[in-house]
């Protein structure tokens, strides 16, 4: 008898004491199988199963539907994920243009690194730019192919400053330290 894929995954994941199974299969010859063969029940992420994106066409929350319409209506496709940040950073200096009254570059940037700074994203949170390495501070979507599973940063994990500071490094966690060039 032949033995598949499939029908080995369950014999090696039964004595294995894990959380999630991560899958880095990018050509694609293993990693659909994983998902539903494990020997307990668990989270397939990585190449295949679930995924953290910063935009996806399944997700419709927040407002996040009439935004997707409006773009699949002007470009045929849905937005990917390149789109969402270009119009998050275009939005972003839109939004610092208008609440600070500047079009000065430096008064711009510095209204965006500013505390008062705040970018409606569609994901249900406000979302701000991180004062250490101006890293987006956003919620992730956990999605499948065709489904949106959940939004990250899930509800039990705090932190002092934002929840949203709970994804990434922590400012104490990096070396990476903003300077300013002339």
């Amino acid at each position: 008898m032949r033995r598949t894929a499939a029908s080995t995954i369950p014999v090696f994941t039964q004595d294995v004491d894990y959380d999630v199974l991560i899958v880095a299969d990018v050509v694609g010859e293993f990693g659909e199988y994983l998902m539903y063969r494990t020997w307990h029940p668990t989270v397939v992420a990585g190449t295949q199963g679930l995924k953290p994106v910063t935009w996806h066409k399944t997700h419709e929350q927040w407002g996040a539907a009439q935004i997707q319409k409006r773009f699949r209506n002007n470009f045929q496709r849905y937005m990917s994920e390149t789109d969402y940040g270009v119009w998050s950073a275009v939005r972003s200096i839109s939004e610092a243009v208008t609440r600070a009254q500047a079009v000065a570059d430096a008064d711009i940037a510095a209204y965006i690194d500013g505390e008062k700074f705040e970018l409606a994203g569609y994901k249900g949170q406000k979302m701000s730019f991180r004062t250490w390495n101006r890293q987006l501070r956003q919620p992730i979507l956990l999605v499948s192919p065709t489904a949106l599973v959940s939004v990250s940063p899930q509800d039990q994990f705090l932190h002092e400053r934002s929840q949203l500071d709970t994804l990434g490094f922590d400012s104490y966690e990096t070396n990476c330290k903003l300077t300013k060039t002339n």
